[in-house]
């Protein structure tokens, strides 16, 4: 294929196509209405595994090193939600959602190029504070462990970008050639599905801008690609720094961390959307939309695109 040196989104056209025959608007919400109940069933299957009440409290806090890998390979659910919904309603694979064949190169060099930079940022000042850190892991213990759990980090953001920028991105670019359609939609609701993540209102909406300008950056590398791999590798990157790097000390999550910091204060996290116009929450806003950016033009950079 002939692809245009003025058109960044060339790629784009072949990504899409594989949804051209079966992109009818009720079929696509039927499927999107089968994988939002796969996630959402996920963590509840836990509920099944033999094993004693205070395991599966333990599962939904993820504060171990087993419980968030449970975590993580419960996204296994969705992806075998994701190939039901591509062969019976759409007849094709699930491999369809993963666009050209170097998605797996695209993956690995988008990866090792963001992480490179977030852990270059890592060095740089301001540094974080001694006084917040309540404990790190032995080292050796630790990077077996992060070794370990990095197909599982694949696994549950593979899922995500299968199904955001796979199925719903290729199911509504074919209908509407806008990118305000098919890149602000789905970033859109992935963001607002981590509101939930938060105690608070004001927290929630940092949650969501986040992981909406993660989608949106996610968007524009898959259109820019044709394939999910530099976003895959963004995403796993963002995760993986997330989850191996920081945690809070016996909170959510925090299972895998190395450094395990000084909790903050409960009523910070539970301030409402007043505390949105915060001097410090509008700064950030800022960080968020600085970082997103700097992770994006590393996998950019990273893909050549």
């Amino acid at each position: 294929m002939q692809i245009s040196q003025n058109d960044p989104y060339a790629r784009h056209a072949a990504f899409v196509a594989v949804a051209r025959d079966a992109a009818e608007l009720p079929r696509t919400l039927a499927g999107v209405a089968l994988v939002v109940f796969a996630f959402l069933l996920a963590p509840a299957l836990a509920g099944f595994l033999p094993v004693e009440r205070e395991q599966i409290e333990d599962f939904a806090k993820g504060d171990t090193p087993g419980a968030v890998i449970l975590q993580l390979a419960m996204f296994g659910v969705p992806v075998v939600a994701l190939g039901i919904v591509t062969r019976r309603l759409h007849g094709r694979r699930v491999t369809s959602l993963l666009g050209s064949p170097v998605v797996l190169a695209d993956l690995k060099r988008a990866f090792l190029g963001v992480v490179m930079v977030t852990l270059a940022l890592e060095v740089l000042p301001p540094w974080l504070g001694a006084e917040w850190i309540e404990q790190v892991r032995p080292i050796a213990p630790w990077l077996m462990m992060a070794v370990f759990a990095l197909p599982f980090i694949v696994l549950q953001a593979g899922a995500e970008e299968l199904f955001f920028r796979g199925y719903l991105q290729q199911q509504l670019a074919v209908r509407w050639r806008s990118p305000l359609i098919w890149m602000v939609v789905p970033s859109a609701i992935f963001g607002a599905s981590h509101y939930f993540n938060a105690m608070g209102p004001a927290e929630g909406v940092l949650w969501a801008l986040w992981a909406t300008m993660i989608g949106i950056a996610a968007a524009d590398l898959t259109a820019r690609s044709g394939s999910i791999g530099a976003a895959v590798g963004l995403h796993v990157a963002n995760n993986a720094h997330a989850l191996l790097l920081y945690g809070y000390h016996d909170g959510e999550t925090s299972g895998l961390a190395l450094v395990l910091l000084t909790p903050v204060d409960p009523e910070l996290r539970m301030r409402g959307l007043e505390a949105l116009a915060d001097p410090m929450v509008i700064f950030e806003f800022l960080y968020i939309l600085l970082i997103v950016g700097v992770m994006w033009l590393a996998a950019r950079v990273a893909i050549r695109l």
